[in-house]
């Protein structure tokens, strides 16, 4: 509230919640529909576990994994992957990546970067784990290689766009649970 005016001030406050769902039926529309226009080879960029990572950052690690519960869900239901391949993985990646950003400098501007880069890894090994526990298959590090490298260019590459979208976001929805984003 602006004390001298008596009007509340443009931040949403507590409705953080009710604009999540909207934000995350978003995100994985996009993934969905528009991400695989952006392809390198057959690897599409993986917007959900972009702005987990960046949501982890902005807002502290329980909000990350709510989106990360929610946005893995959603994709479970649209993937025609078995259950799980995308919910158990991207709450693993915001369970860790979350958690050691916590333990690093929150002023670092590679901060981000580094998350995304660590948590693209983690992530394809995820799912990469889950397809030969399914399949059955011998683990082999270069399919997961040649598989994970394109997707880690661009994840990078779309990490500013989400980071800077989500960032308004967060400045909207109240104070951030981190100083660094101003």
């Amino acid at each position: 509230m602006i004390p001298s005016l008596g009007v509340e001030s443009p931040r949403v406050g507590n409705a953080a919640p009710y604009i999540s769902a909207p934000v995350l039926g978003a995100i994985v529309l996009a993934q969905t529909t528009v991400m695989h226009r952006a392809m390198i080879g057959s690897t599409p960029p993986s917007l959900p576990l972009v702005a987990v990572i960046s949501w982890g950052l902005l807002r502290g690690p329980v909000p990350a994994l709510w989106w990360a519960v929610g946005l893995g869900l959603m994709l479970d239901v649209v993937s025609p992957q078995p259950a799980g391949f995308h919910s158990l993985p991207l709450v693993g990646v915001a369970a860790v990546g979350v958690l050691l950003g916590r333990r690093l400098f929150s002023t670092n501007l590679l901060l981000p970067l580094g998350l995304v880069a660590f948590g693209t890894a983690l992530f394809s090994l995820f799912q990469y784990g889950l397809l030969a526990i399914e399949h059955r298959l011998d683990w082999a590090w270069r399919p997961w290689v040649d598989a994970t490298l394109p997707l880690l260019v661009l994840n990078l590459a779309w990490l500013p766009a989400v980071y800077l979208a989500l960032r308004w976001l967060a400045r909207r929805l109240g104070a951030p649970a981190m100083g660094w984003e101003r």
